[in-house]
């Protein structure tokens, strides 16, 4: 098991979370799974350290609202999972 892989698709899915996914199919020999977790890791932890220091446009339009946390992490979780999926059947 090699950790730099892991942190390198986890810190590539702060970067380009859209592409994160391909990248790491193309130039990695991670599964699905593994790619799947790093990326949505990644994506989950920047994102909530820019919610909690201040993503500008989330938090001053929909901040007053209980659920925009809830919502915008589930979305990106969803999007990391078709991401995944989809790149693996690409690459595949």
């Amino acid at each position: 098991m090699n950790w730099g892989i892991y942190v390198y698709v986890f810190f590539l899915a702060h970067v380009k979370f859209l592409f994160a996914a391909s990248i790491a199919e193309a130039t990695t020999n991670l599964s699905f799974l593994e790619i799947l977790i790093s990326s949505t890791s990644g994506a989950l932890f920047c994102f909530n350290v820019s919610f909690f220091i201040g993503t500008f446009i989330v938090v001053k339009f929909y901040g007053n609202r209980k659920l925009t946390y809830w919502i915008v992490s589930f979305f990106l979780i969803f999007l990391s999972c078709f991401l995944s999926f989809l790149n693996h059947f690409i690459f595949h």
